[in-house]
């Protein structure tokens, strides 16, 4: 499934370093958000070997400031 997101989303995502793509893989390449806390702060459990520029470490949990995987969970529920 393809995903589709705004453009000004994907011009904020200056520091993505997998091609975006979970644009066209969003099952597999994902981190799964746990939580949202005022649609400001996105928890995720990252379960990616890879580490994530836009991931944040607090503890054991991680935040996500993404635009993109923002866009996708807002729109999509994914």
């Amino acid at each position: 499934m393809e995903i589709a997101v705004d453009e000004v989303a994907l011009e904020e995502a200056t520091k993505c370093t997998k091609d975006f793509a979970c644009l066209v893989n969003p099952k597999d390449t994902c981190c799964d958000i746990v939580r949202v806390v005022h649609d400001l702060v996105y928890y995720v459990a990252n379960t990616h070997d890879e580490r994530c520029p836009y991931e944040t470490l607090l503890g054991r949990i991680s935040s996500c400031s993404c635009p993109v995987r923002q866009e996708i969970y807002r729109r999509y529920n994914m």
